[in-house]
């Protein structure tokens, strides 16, 4: 409810064209089950924009970014199996569909474009916790193999989840 109070109090007040995000205490990561063991990774680079009167979002992440603290797996996953960076140095998500879903919690559909191939994604956003004022949970699901991202099948789960946690300035 509070996404929505804001973005009432916005639309009803002088025009607030964008949160304030706070990009040094924010975070974008990723996570794939590898064998028995769960792999986990983020993002150095990346951005987003969120205009709550128009109830967009616009995420940029830089894919040579991507690292899981260990130099052989960021190798394969910057290759051109996975996420190609040096042909695709980016990837986005777009959307112009945010609803408030129930609870404090909401629901981004839009579009990931990652290797060059655009593909449905839902991220669902989380309101943020009376204990962690001001920051905002995301989380959303993405098959590999969607995308391009073929290879070790017998090792690597079909699905990558991202997640983070997105501050912004009151």
């Amino acid at each position: 409810m509070r996404l929505i109070k804001i973005l009432l109090a916005c639309s009803l007040a002088a025009p607030v064209l964008a949160l304030d995000v706070v990009q040094e205490q924010s975070t974008l990561g990723f996570k794939v089950l590898v064998g028995s063991r769960s792999v986990s990774g983020s993002f150095k680079s990346w951005s987003v924009d969120v205009d709550l009167d128009a109830r967009t979002v616009a995420v940029a992440v830089e894919t040579a970014s991507a690292t899981t603290g260990d130099p052989l797996l960021d190798a394969i996953m910057h290759g051109a199996g996975w996420l190609d960076s040096g042909t695709y140095p980016q990837a986005t998500f777009q959307s112009d569909d945010i609803v408030a879903v129930s609870g404090g919690i909401h629901r981004a559909t839009g579009t990931l474009t990652l290797k060059g191939v655009d593909v449905p994604l839902v991220v669902m956003i989380r309101e943020p916790d009376p204990f962690v004022p001001l920051v905002y949970a995301v989380d959303a699901a993405v098959d590999r193999h969607v995308v391009g991202m073929d290879g070790f099948e017998d090792s690597v789960a079909p699905t990558v989840v991202i997640s983070g946690d997105i501050a912004v300035r009151p």
